[in-house]
């Protein structure tokens, strides 16, 4: 029996749409909130061993759909390296139940 799950999800309009209250506004007019992104190594929080994998690929401009691609622009370079280190700097973590 196949059932219709919605796969569309608007987590941009409120902090308490992600688990948690997980969620970073940027944007007052109107109002936005986004996910945070940087752990590409997936171990559930963003530091310093995320940091050195993008810097790693950063210095080459790897290209493609990689993880230390946190933009989602198919390069990393020094916009994914800042936005990870932002990220660890503030030790975002997954909030999980």
């Amino acid at each position: 029996m196949d059932i219709d799950i919605p796969v569309n999800y608007d987590f941009s309009s409120s902090a308490s749409q992600a688990f948690g209250n997980n969620l970073k506004l940027v944007d007052s007019s109107p109002l936005r909130y986004a996910l945070f992104s940087g752990t590409v190594n997936q171990d559930i929080s963003i530091d310093l061993t995320d940091v050195l994998l993008v810097y790693n690929e950063a210095i080459s401009f790897t290209t493609g759909y990689v993880n230390t691609d946190v933009t989602g622009e198919n390069v990393t370079d020094l916009t994914d390296l800042l936005i990870t280190y932002n990220n660890s700097t503030m030790f975002i973590s997954v909030i999980t139940p």
